[in-house]
This record gives C-alpha cells, structure tokens and sequence, in this order.
C-alpha cells in the first residue's frame, strides 16, 4: 500500500467569538469615557430638575460638553499618572492603559483643548466651578490614602459640576433655593455611594470589604430617601435606586465596578431624564 499522506492543517487564528465586543466595552470603560458620559447626563438631568426658565441649548450642550471634556481630561490623566498604584487595585485597566498610554495622552490632550471652546459657551460663574474642581481633581491623587478626605473631595467636584454648571445658567433670582439644595443633598448621598463601592477592590480583609461595603449601601440608600421626600429631588429616583441595586449585588471585580456600578449612574441619569419629559408632557395644557 501507498503511504498515506499526511495532511497538515494550519491552526485558525480567527478571533474568539464577541472578542470585539468585550474589546470595544474595555475601551470605554478603562479610556475615561464612561465617566465622561456619566458626567454629561448627570448635567442634562440636573438641568432638568433645576426647572424653568430653561437655558437655550447652545448653552445646554455646551455644558455638557464642556463637563464631559474636563472629566475625561482629569480621569485619563489620573489613570497614566496612577500606573504604580492601581496595578493591584484595576490590573486589567493598568494594562489596557500600559497597551494603550500614547492613545490616552493624546485623548487628554484632546479632551484640554476641546475645553477651551466650550468653556467660551458659558457665563463667567462656570469657569470659576471648573477651576475650582480642577483643583480638587488634581489635588485628589495627594489625598487618595485618606478616604475621608478622598471621599469629600471627589463627591464635591462632582456635585460642583453637574449641578454648578446647569445652575449658572440661571440668574439667582430664578433659583429655587430648596429645589437646589435638595438636588445637591441627593446627588451627594449617590455619588458618595459609588464612590466607597468603587473603593472595595483595593480593601484587603473580609470584614473591613463587608463594613465598607455597608457603609456603601448607607449613603445610596439616603440618596433614594432624600429623592422622595425632599422637594424638587424625584428625578432623581432612578439615579438613587439603580445604585442603591447595583451595591446590593456588588462584586468585587473592575467590570463590575466601572461598567454596572458606574452604568447605574448614566442610566439611572438617562431614565431620569425621560421621567421628567414624561411629567412635563402630561403636565403640559
């Protein structure tokens, strides 16, 4: 008989399936994009809870853009500057920014410059607030291993943000101090939620993840106490629930944390916002 003749497959190197997609999610997640988003509608939904008289939309997108470009400036520069620190705490992030670090720089430097003509949208209070949370930003990383402070600081810069800036656009006489204050109240108790849940992976020891995580669940839940009964909060409502969820079945892991805990806050913020066109249309003669 006649050898047999050996057939020799070569190997496939196609791409595993949906490995594009989780490609695509890393990148928004780990790039600063997500937090971008995040800030953009928090923006939107504090203009609308805020109530009339509306600012036109020039300045609307303006400041959206314009929230949306400075956290994306000071989230990609805290993630290339922070490298040491977060290979425990985010390794796969560390590593999609090690892979991925001129791309990051130049979106930061992207996201500087796009800030200089949306800040020329705004009335002069706006750049005062993006001056004041740049500092609070930059400062964060010296004040990281305090988590207190850590907390105030960043909980501050984003309620200085996303309410500040819609805030501006109104003068003082047509604010609604107690609807102002009671947005500001119930965005604090939300972020601060997310905030020490986002903090759970870098806690060592079983019982001090579980307190922290409890105290976690504390704030989010005085976030959906304060959307019911303080004047002016209700749209808030999803924004307080959906993380107040999100903690209830955390896990400890940076998908999670970025893309569900994170995610609760820009589609708790979206379905806000549709909750609050629904209630203007109903109410509407």
């Amino acid at each position: 008989m006649p050898p047999q003749r050996q057939v020799h497959q070569t190997p496939s190197h196609k791409p595993k399936r949906w490995a594009w997609i989780l490609v695509s999610v890393d990148f928004v997640l780990f790039s600063g994009l997500w937090p971008a988003a995040i800030a953009a509608s928090l923006v939107a939904l504090m203009n609308q809870g805020l109530g009339l008289p509306r600012p036109t939309h020039r300045l609307l997108w303006g400041a959206m853009g314009l929230a949306a470009a400075g956290t994306l400036a000071i989230y990609s520069l805290d993630r290339i500057r922070d490298l040491h620190r977060d290979r425990i705490a985010a390794p796969l992030r560390t590593a999609f920014v090690v892979r991925h670090q001129q791309g990051m720089i130049g979106l930061c430097i992207l996201a500087i410059v796009a800030s200089g003509p949306l800040a020329s949208t705004q009335p002069q209070a706006s750049w005062a607030l993006c001056g004041f949370a740049l500092i609070l930003g930059l400062f964060h990383r010296r004040i990281k291993s305090r988590p207190l402070m850590s907390l105030l600081c960043v909980t501050t810069a984003w309620v200085a943000i996303v309410l500040g800036l819609p805030a501006a656009h109104r003068n003082l006489e047509n604010l609604d101090e107690k609807t102002l204050l009671s947005l500001g109240l119930t965005l604090a108790l939300v972020i601060a939620g997310n905030l020490v849940g986002s903090e759970l992976r870098e806690i060592k020891g079983a019982s001090a993840e579980h307190s922290s995580l409890r105290t976690a669940q504390i704030w989010a839940t005085g976030g959906l106490i304060a959307s019911i009964l303080l004047p002016g909060a209700q749209l808030c409502f999803p924004l307080a629930l959906l993380t107040l969820l999100a903690l209830l079945f955390f896990r400890p892991n940076e998908r999670y944390g970025l893309g569900v805990l994170d995610g609760a806050l820009l589609v708790g913020a979206l379905l806000g916002l549709g909750l609050g066109l629904g209630l203007e249309k109903a109410l509407s003669p």
